[in-house]
């Protein structure tokens, strides 16, 4: 609330009548209502009226700064006025605020930050464990990067110094690896408490996993990592040396676990290790799991469908459905005998393609590479 003046010109004359205004919000935006007009005030009236607002606002309403004409003169005492030199204003060192505090107020509701305190901070250190932990995470939430252009762009760009109470010029990359190094022993420890403060926030429910695994690859030799090997590249990198991670989540997608095994390692192989993980840190439970296309077959699954977790009458994960199985084997058999029969029974050698020419076709539809395995010639489309 505050008053709005309005300039008139009568009789050669200006005169200056003032309204008592509030802001109003709307749906189309914040708008300016009049309450009363209060005509010519002169300078008691005047002050008078903004000891009022002031009163009123301290009555329930947010207090709001004064409005001076421009043609007034601002008392020298007022302690709510500040001269100030436009031309010599500038601006410095503006810092991203919203973004990291909201996730520092995240990371302190997952209560993060004492689970890193009592597993990181037993150590005095000059920057305290548990709070580079909490920088890397949320920079990985704000703008995921590497550890060193965390150091040199993203975190001097931002107020985690301030909301984290650590000292400017103490984040380095040495520091960040260092932290990645502590934070590893605590793994299954970290992954127990996200799952259990998840489910109490939000009920979660964790009877059915997906499952599913990706590689990562380095241009260069990796000798001193044993991991590293070459193997299936989702990359398109056959050329380089990778690892493959493994990712389990829930149906919302909440990460549940992952793991990381050799570069080599086939992915149909790494089933049974991910279900014994499960099952050792977590308990056997009424489960259900589900993973890619590149490891859906049974004669691929080390282990064998009844030693997979089920959830009540649904199948095994890597057991296909009865009816799916059932339609297409039949399609297949029925489509490789007719194939078999019109194509590949001609009545005279003289009737048969030449090598690179196109085989006969009974259709108009394409004989596909799947219809028809054993063709002898190479020009299958």
């Amino acid at each position: 609330m505050f008053l709005r003046p309005h300039q008139r010109r009568k009789n050669g004359k200006d005169h200056i009548y003032w309204s008592l205004v509030e802001t109003v919000r709307t749906v189309g935006g914040p708008r300016q209502r009049t309450l009363c007009y209060l005509g010519e005030l002169n300078g008691s009236a005047q002050a008078r009226w903004l000891k009022s607002v002031e009163v009123f606002n301290e009555q329930g309403e947010a207090q709001q700064m004064k409005l001076f004409p421009s043609h007034v003169e601002v008392p020298d005492d007022d302690p709510q006025v500040a001269r100030v030199l436009v031309n010599r204003v500038r601006l410095e060192r503006t810092r991203q605020f919203g973004g990291c505090f909201l996730g520092w107020e995240l990371w302190k509701c997952l209560e993060l930050d004492r689970f890193f305190e009592l597993a990181m901070d037993e150590e005095a250190a000059e920057v305290r464990w548990s709070r580079v932990a909490a920088v890397l995470a949320i920079n990985r939430l704000c703008a995921p990067g590497s550890e060193l252009a965390i150091e040199e762009r993203w975190y001097p760009a931002t107020a985690l110094d301030d909301l984290l109470e650590i000292e400017e010029g103490k984040i380095n990359d040495t520091r960040l690896y260092r932290c990645l190094d502590r934070m590893l022993p605590h793994k299954s420890k970290l992954e127990q408490h996200l799952k259990q403060r998840y489910g109490e926030l939000f009920g979660a429910e964790f009877d059915v996993l997906l499952y599913d695994l990706t590689s990562t690859y380095v241009e260069g030799a990796a000798g001193k990592n044993p991991m590293m090997g070459r193997g299936y590249s989702r990359d398109h990198r056959p050329d380089c040396e990778q690892m493959v991670i493994a990712l389990v989540v829930n149906r919302e997608g909440f990460p549940f676990s992952y793991e990381t095994f050799d570069g080599n390692r086939a992915d149909v192989s790494t089933m049974e290790s991910i279900l014994r993980m499960v099952e050792r840190k977590y308990g056997k439970a009424r489960r259900n799991g589900r993973k890619g296309a590149r490891m859906s077959r049974r004669n691929n699954c080390s282990g064998s469908p009844e030693q997979l977790p089920r959830a009540g009458t649904q199948p095994p994960c890597c057991r296909p459905l009865p009816s799916v199985s059932r339609n297409w084997r039949r399609l297949r058999s029925h489509s490789a005998k007719k194939v078999q029969t019109e194509a590949y029974k001609p009545r005279s050698y003289d009737s048969l393609p030449s090598r690179g020419s196109r085989p006969f076709q009974s259709s108009s539809a394409p004989i596909s590479r799947e219809l028809a395995p054993n063709w002898p010639f190479t020009s299958i489309p």
